[in-house]
């Protein structure tokens, strides 16, 4: 027995159009004019001829770009990707707490730690070295008595600045205008 999934043209609510749009172009690797059609009212084929297992992994794969999707047994007189649309819908709602996706469960790291031990509660592990003193050699150092003036005073000079042809602006004046 062969499956087709069919995509129904249904969306998870919980998504806007548009975000399912860009998800599914990314899933199929197709430009969003090309995932228009999907959305033309009728039901589409999104693959056929798959088992059971397949089936549901393509669904799943498309739930989670948030397309709702069937799977149908595939009708061996379809030779079109067309089916007519159901006249009737049906919506259910999963009941308070229950579980809807199972997820996987993390896949454990694997680290090597077999060169790793413990060390004893208290134990130093690491054993401080006592800081060396940097050699200054103050024998010859020698103090001046108080009062002394250690550097001379260099007078300051003013800067010969001509600002004859200066003027100041007004107040309030955008100074960085340009005109």
């Amino acid at each position: 027995m062969s499956y087709s999934v069919v995509f129904t043209g249904e969306l998870k609510p919980s998504l806007s159009h548009e975000k399912v749009m860009t998800n599914l172009s990314l899933l199929f690797k197709k430009d969003i004019s090309f995932i228009n059609k999907l959305f033309s009212g009728q039901q589409i084929i999104i693959k056929r001829d798959l088992d059971l297992d397949s089936a549901n992994k393509y669904k799943m794969a498309l739930a989670s770009a948030g397309a709702i999707c069937e799977v149908q047994e595939s009708p061996e007189a379809v030779k079109n990707d067309v089916i007519p649309t159901k006249t009737e819908t049906v919506i259910t709602v999963a009941a308070a707490g229950e579980t809807l996706i199972e997820a996987p469960p993390p896949t454990p790291a694997n680290y090597d730690t077999s060169h790793y031990s413990m060390a004893e509660p208290g134990e130093k592990i690491i054993e401080q070295e006592p800081v060396k003193a940097s050699p200054v050699d103050v024998l010859s150092a020698d103090l001046s008595p108080l009062g002394t003036v250690l550097s001379e005073d260099k007078p300051i000079t003013s800067a010969d600045i001509d600002v004859a042809n200066m003027s100041l602006a007004e107040s309030g004046s955008d100074i960085l205008d340009k005109d």
